[in-house]
């Protein structure tokens, strides 16, 4: 794109929280962009390592760098905090510890705009180098795929071919939908909540099979830290889909939602018997979970489109949530290798 001072405005949002050992990359990795109209603003979380005043140090270094500092609310109530500053057209988030090809947001934004699409969404990598080399092919025609944001869940939901559907960091927002959006504070998997809205409001939806942003894997990372009773807060997000799915999405979305909520609370029971120590909350939490999966199974079994193989793991799990759960776990981790 030529440097027209007429270009979009793409607002990266950085969540910050104790990353010292992986910060710099992440920033110097979004001053890497071709694409060089930008707002990069860094939050600082309340962090007690040196994150704060690195970040510091690379706003004197380049005025489109904004920094924040807040005390720790955690990674939701930081990216709302940069929301309601911003003043870009786009939108972009990465996670501290992730870092992005150099010519993500020229590609994402070029998509978006040959597209008149409101989200755009890339491929990942996972793994443990220093940089994501620039792409060098122009993609063919059968790489990008164009949907509206129901047609998006349905392809998600029945043929797993748009991976990372609800991954927040891999996709470039038009601003507008952010307007009356906010991220729910205190929750884990804060992307799931909000995202169906976001889909549900865009006109057309680009997916470009390219991985363009790199998912740094840490000892600490959500697919493998231990589970913990606290994570369990993420269950709200999957309720509130399936309601909403159940208002404006139909019978189809709505099953396969609950499909998927069923597999997850499978797995939950598992990884606490798997990650947590015997204690009344633990004991607790399994109670509840059972209680949920029963009531899932009376609703899935009377679902049309659900399979027989699928109503039969749901039935059999109600019996036996931790060998269900352990069955789900592989699976999802196959899933997600695979991406």
């Amino acid at each position: 794109m030529s440097d027209d001072v007429r270009q979009p405005l793409v607002s990266v949002i950085v969540p910050v929280y104790n990353v010292e050992k992986y910060i710099r990359r992440c920033i110097d990795s979004i001053l890497a962009q071709t694409y060089e109209r930008l707002e990069i603003i860094l939050v600082d979380d309340g962090s007690i390592d040196e994150s704060g005043k690195l970040c510091d140090e690379y706003a004197v270094q380049d005025k489109r760098i904004r920094v924040i500092h807040q005390e720790n609310a955690g990674q939701a109530a930081a990216r709302n905090r940069a929301l309601e500053v911003m003043k870009g057209d786009w939108i972009a988030f990465v996670d501290s510890d992730d870092f992005i090809c150099d010519a993500f947001i020229e590609r994402m934004l070029g998509y978006g705009i040959s597209f008149d699409a409101d989200i755009v969404s890339c491929r990942w990598k996972e793994g443990t180098e220093d940089r994501l080399v620039s792409p060098r092919r122009v993609l063919e025609k059968e790489d990008i795929k164009v949907y509206s944001g129901k047609e998006c869940y349905i392809n998600y939901f029945t043929s797993k071919k748009l991976p990372a559907l609800e991954s927040l960091n891999v996709k470039l927002f038009k601003a507008d939908l952010f307007k009356d959006q906010r991220f729910i504070v205190g929750r884990l998997m804060e992307d799931m909540a909000i995202m169906h809205r976001l889909f549900d409001r865009a006109g057309k939806v680009v997916f470009a099979d390219e991985p363009l942003y790199y998912y740094f894997q840490t000892g600490g990372s959500t697919i493998r830290g231990r589970f913990t009773i606290k994570k369990l807060s993420a269950i709200k997000s999957y309720e509130e889909r399936l309601d909403y799915f159940d208002k404006v999405g139909g019978k189809e979305l709505w099953g396969r939602a609950l499909q998927q909520y069923q597999d997850t609370l499978f797995r939950y029971y598992y990884l606490i018997m798997r990650d947590c120590r015997i204690s009344k909350k633990a004991e607790k939490a399994q109670r509840i979970l059972r209680g949920k999966i029963r009531r899932n199974d009376v609703q899935l079994r009377r679902q049309l489109n659900i399979s027989k193989g699928v109503k039969i793991l749901s039935w059999f799990g109600c019996f036996c949530p931790y060998l269900a759960g352990y069955i789900s776990e592989k699976l999802i981790r196959i899933r997600f290798w695979r991406r």
